[in-house]
């Protein structure tokens, strides 16, 4: 009876022991799936230990519960079998954690600077679709179109210059007055500038009102001074030394007129500019006047020696309704060129009468084809104009 009792009080014990064990077991593996997802080992030595003591544990649970003590009481051998796994558990606990991942280098969108530590990248996450972001931005303004045009005559200057860049404004003055200028080679902003005949030293002076300025004059043939060269000095000291420019050559190589406001300006530029540019715009300019010095100057670009100024000269003619400049035009039939022919004919059909049907005849048979229809189409409308 008493050995009975003592194997039923032992055998009661031993039923929480092995309770206990599975717990710990639990725990133990638990614990290291934990480990593994949050910080998976990486070295075969760290891993191996911790077999080798999981194992060893496992074994002297064995050894105690079935070798010294079959009864699974509380012999020596099943403390050690726990006392093992304890210590397994402690020891994956307090081990480090080695992460074999390799270091995120530079170049991928993770990488953080140290210095510069704000990560501007976004990085989408794996099977998730970032959102298409449209980036809105401000319209663009419009850019003012650039103009400069300038007149000199003796000792004033003319000019209406619009967003034109400073040295650009300086070669023209230089060019059309053989003044010099000096001036910093990164100064260059655009300048916006409207003046009518003032002298040349207040249109310098209108130019580089945003500078210091520095004017040397000499005395000119007539003894009258006039500045030679202009030395512009930025009011902005700069840190860095930079080079210098020097703009015009002391002589005067361009002449002509951009601006006319006048009849008589339009005159100067047909009979003695070489641009055929300027006096085709002289032509242009006179079709706008309305005075009787027009007339005058366009019969004289009737004898142009440039086929395109006789056309723009006859067009104007015709379009201005002068009659009276109908003997000038009737020679222009028999220019040359086939251009000046046609406008002639045209001229004739707008300022002519019956009377000049006769000297459209002869164009019927025109070496160029568009001259016969201008001229066919002139004689139907002079000859339509006599009937009632």
């Amino acid at each position: 009876m008493t050995l009975r009792k003592r194997e039923c009080r032992y055998g009661r014990m031993a039923t929480p022991l092995l309770h206990i064990s599975l717990i710990a077991l639990i725990l133990l593996v638990a614990d290291r799936n934990y480990g593994q997802q949050r910080n998976p080992p990486s070295g075969p030595q760290s891993q191996a230990d911790r077999r080798q003591g999981i194992q060893g544990g496992r074994a002297q649970d064995a050894r105690g519960g079935r070798g010294q003590n079959p009864r699974g009481g509380m012999g020596p051998g099943n403390r050690t079998g726990m006392q093992n796994t304890i210590d397994a558990v402690e020891s994956m606990r307090s081990a480090p954690r080695q992460d074999s991942r390799e270091p995120i280098q530079e170049g991928n969108p993770l990488f953080v600077n140290p210095q510069n530590p704000v990560v501007t990248t976004q990085v989408a996450r794996p099977g998730v679709t970032m959102p298409n972001r449209t980036v809105t931005t401000q319209p663009a303004r419009p850019v003012e179109p650039a103009l400069m045009r300038m007149r000199l005559e003796e000792r004033s200057v003319t000019a209406e210059i619009r967003a034109t860049p400073l040295q650009q404004i300086l070669e023209e003055l230089a060019a059309r007055s053989g003044v010099v200028f000096e001036i910093d080679t990164r100064e260059n902003p655009p300048k916006s500038v409207v003046f009518y005949s003032v002298s040349l030293e207040e249109a310098i002076q209108r130019l580089t009102e945003d500078y210091n300025s520095i004017a040397f004059f000499d005395s000119g043939a007539a003894e009258q001074d006039r500045v030679s060269f202009v030395r512009i000095i930025s009011r902005t000291p700069r840190q860095t030394q930079s080079s210098l420019r020097y703009i015009g050559t002391g002589a005067i190589t361009k002449r002509g007129i951009d601006v006319i406001d006048s009849p008589e300006q339009a005159l100067t530029v047909l009979t003695e500019s070489p641009d055929l540019s300027a006096r085709e715009r002289a032509v242009e300019a006179l079709a706008t006047f309305k005075s009787p010095e027009v007339l005058p100057a366009l019969k004289v670009a009737l004898t142009d020696s440039a086929a395109e100024v006789r056309v723009a000269a006859t067009e104007a003619l015709a379009s201005l309704g002068m009659h009276e400049a109908l003997p000038q035009i009737l020679p222009l039939l028999k220019d040359r060129h086939p251009g000046v022919r046609q406008s002639a004919v045209i001229a004739v059909s707008l300022l002519g009468d019956l009377a000049s049907v006769k000297n459209l005849r002869p164009l019927l048979r025109d070496p160029d084809a568009s001259v016969v229809a201008a001229a066919d189409l002139a004689i139907r409308k002079l000859s339509l104009a006599r009937l009632p």
